[in-house]
């Protein structure tokens, strides 16, 4: 069973290097065309399902793909980036420089005040892989979700911080004898 996964095309958010998790921000223009591209790529593959983050931007993400048939699913929402959301690096270390040292250095066993710690977005995504019953089926969701898939099916050996996912990347799991490991990332566009 396939599973095939894409990052929302580029925000404005991005462009600023601004974290939103669970907050709102829009496609670019240039996240649009990231995510026409991304489904030039995706081709006339037929999916059994689409599921996709409630977030806005992962549903702009969906209409630039010409997909209207989607199944909401909270699970698939970006981790919840508590004290920093809304803000980029210089401003979390202004106003949360314990916080920021402490998110940046052990990312892996911290929990953002007033959010989520990655224990908890892994926990969600590892949820959401069991719920999974036939495929091919498409996930629209973030970078944070899909590096916290990469870091689960790589069993720890590498840090968080390690693993990286463009705007409008695609990437593709396979469930093989009862365990799921990547088959393959496609495009993308890192930082921007």
């Amino acid at each position: 069973m396939k599973i095939y996964l894409i990052r929302h095309g580029q925000t404005l958010a991005n462009r600023e290097r601004r974290y939103r998790g669970h907050s709102e921000s829009v496609l670019t223009p240039l996240g649009i065309s990231q995510i026409k591209k991304a489904g030039a790529q995706l081709g006339g593959l037929a999916f059994k399902k689409v599921y996709c983050s409630p977030s806005l931007r992962t549903r702009q993400t969906a209409r630039a793909l010409g997909i209207e048939d989607y199944e909401i699913d909270e699970r698939l929402r970006e981790i919840h980036f508590g004290i920093f959301e809304g803000l980029n690096y210089e401003e979390m270390m202004e106003k949360f420089p314990d916080e920021t040292v402490a998110f940046y250095n052990s990312f892996e066993f911290f929990r953002i005040p007033e959010g989520e710690s990655l224990k908890d977005l892994t926990r969600r995504v590892e949820d959401f892989l069991q719920s999974v019953q036939e495929g091919p089926v498409l996930l629209i969701t973030h970078g944070g979700w899909m590096m916290a898939l990469m870091k689960s099916l790589d069993k720890g050996r590498r840090p968080f911080w390690d693993f990286k996912v463009g705007n409008g990347e695609i990437l593709i799991i396979e469930k093989h004898e009862g365990q799921w490991k990547q088959l393959d990332s496609l495009g993308g566009v890192l930082n921007g």
